[in-house]
Formats: structure tokens, sequence, C-alpha cells
């Protein structure tokens, strides 16, 4: 529990006025946890009289206010990363955490943002597995699901993008539209073949539409998602990363400073590109773990993000893969 202490002191070298009273309205205020409007009972003075009082009792060092909690150097660590990126929000998890645990956050953030009548983007991957399987059951009126990228997948991944977004419109009892198409084809004729179709058509237009979207970040490590799902070779992934690439969201790749790294692939992708990505109003990327520094911090600065869900030990990372002082 966040524990605020409260001192009420003597004035010091305050002007002359009454601070006898000013520490009275803070004592009953802040010790005997009085309404301002109580207080101006008893002491004969209006609600807008008290509310000056106790912010002139803070002015003259009255009053000394002070948060004491584990989790306030978290919530300066996320202040710092907002005001540096201009994120909307950013959810940092306590060190040490793993994907489950920065899953669980992402997925509690998510409940409580998403709105009826919305539509939500969703991407895929282990992470966002983890916040499916986290997601507390909450229906929501109205609410869309589309998957903004191609659902099918060649490899054993283990976290179907098809059965991530099943499970996440299940949890709030949303309907659900799947792209159920590969997420990179062999060509770029394959791949305006496949968008010509009606129903795939119909699909990504209603992705554009996302007003809110929770995306994974990918590296470019021979681990990588996308190569696990078999979209993309290992050779693939090393011509990217001689390119520059550091990262990739729905597919597509970007450098250390967020700009997009194609190398002939984008062409190939079924999904969003950045453009239709960044209208979206509110973009949730949940990340986390060393590899995935590089990535975080190029998303960040490509705005390709608004919003961070992710650990304590990653986020520092990101700072200093940046050359930020936390501060």
């Amino acid at each position: 529990m966040l524990r605020e202490v409260t001192k009420v002191r003597s004035a010091g070298g305050a002007p002359p006025e009454d601070t006898d009273l000013l520490a009275r309205i803070a004592w009953h205020y802040y010790r005997d946890d009085m309404t301002q409007q109580a207080i101006g009972a008893r002491l004969g003075m209006s609600r807008q009289r008290i509310m000056r009082a106790l912010r002139r009792a803070r002015e003259l060092g009255i009053v000394d206010i002070r948060l004491e909690h584990p989790s306030l150097a978290r919530l300066a660590l996320e202040k710092r990363l907002t005001e540096r990126f201009g994120l909307r929000e950013a959810v940092i998890v306590p060190a040490p955490a793993g994907v489950h645990e920065v899953g669980r956050a992402a997925a509690q953030y998510l409940a409580r943002i998403v709105r009826p009548g919305e539509i939500l983007g969703t991407s895929w991957g282990r992470t966002l597995h983890e916040v499916a399987v986290c997601l507390p059951r909450r229906p929501v009126r109205n609410l869309s699901v589309v998957l903004l990228n191609g659902a099918l997948v060649r490899g054993p991944t283990g976290h179907g993008a098809f059965d991530l977004a099943s499970a996440i419109a299940d949890r709030f009892q949303a309907k659900l539209t799947c792209l159920l198409v590969p997420a990179i084809v062999d060509s770029a004729g394959i791949r305006r073949a496949i968008t010509s179709d009606r129903a795939v058509a119909e699909a990504l237009a209603l992705a554009r539409r996302a007003t809110k979207a929770i995306l994974g970040i990918g590296d470019v490590t021979d681990d990588a998602a996308l190569i696990r799902a078999g979209a993309l070779t290992r050779s693939g992934m090393a011509h990217l990363r001689a390119l520059g690439a550091v990262g990739d969201i729905l597919g597509r790749f970007y450098d250390l400073h967020g700009r997009p790294v194609g190398g002939g692939l984008d062409d190939r992708v079924i999904g969003l590109t950045f453009p239709e990505l960044h209208r979206i109003p509110l973009r949730i990327a949940v990340a986390a773990g060393p590899s995935k520094v590089p990535a975080i911090l190029g998303a960040l600065r490509g705005g390709h993000v608004n919003v961070l869900v992710s650990d304590e030990a990653t986020v520092r990372g990101v700072l200093r893969k940046g050359g930020i002082e936390e501060g």
C-alpha cells in the first residue's frame, strides 16, 4: 500500500499571518482525516478558504508530504520514459520479471482501457500469448477484435496467431476477424493476389480502422518469432541485420532510429504498413528481455508505439542503449 507521510511543523520564518490557524487546519485534514467541508463547519470558514489555507500551509512548509513505497522508483522511471519518448503511458513491472509477469501486467492494462464499440487490433507472438492467457473475462459491448497481420504460420511456434486472437475475443466476448493468410509470402505478386481477395481486403480494411492495438516487438536473433513461425529464414534475417534492422512490428523491420528497413521484404508482408499503424490512436507494445532492448528503442524512437509495457531491467537497458540518463 502507498503510504503518505505528513508532517505538520512550525512555520519558522513565515510572514506574519495566523500560522497557528494554518497548522490547526492542516492537522484536522491530514491527521484527523476530516473533510474540508467538516473543517470549515467546525472553524466557521468556507470550504474554499480551507482549500486556500491547506495550499498556503504547504507553501510555508508547515505541511511536508512525503510518499514512501517500493514502487516509487518505477513510477519515476515510467515518467522518465514517457517524457523522453512522448508516450501516452508506460507500465513497468518490477525486476526480476519474465514474460508471464509482463504479459499479466499488459492484460490488466488492456482490460482497463478497452471501451464498448471499439476495434482492437492485435499481432501475435509469445508475449502476446501471455497477455491472452492472463486477460480477465470482461464482456465489452460491441467490441471487435481483428488481426493486424497474417495469422498463418508454417513453424511449430506453439502460440498460433488465430488461437491468440480467438482467446482475446473470447475473454471480451467480442466479434473476431482474422487474416487467415500467411504473414509473409514468397513474392510481391502473391501478396497482391491474396490481398485482392474480397474477404482479405475487408479484414485489412477493418484493421485500418482499429482504435487500439496490442503489439509484440520482434528481435532480429535467430530465435525470432518470425523464424520460428517459418515466415522468415535465418539467411533472410541475417540480410536484414546487415541492412541495420534491430526489430520488427507486424513483420515490418526498422533500424535503431525507427527508420524502416525493407530489404525487399515489405512487398511480401500481408498486414498494416507503418503509416497505417501510426493512424491507430493507441498502440500498446508488450516486450521484455535483453534481446529486445535495441528493438524497443527503435520502436520508441520511430513513434511506432505510444504505450510500452515492459519490465524494469529492460527499460533501464533501453535508456542506457539510448544514452539517456535515468535521473
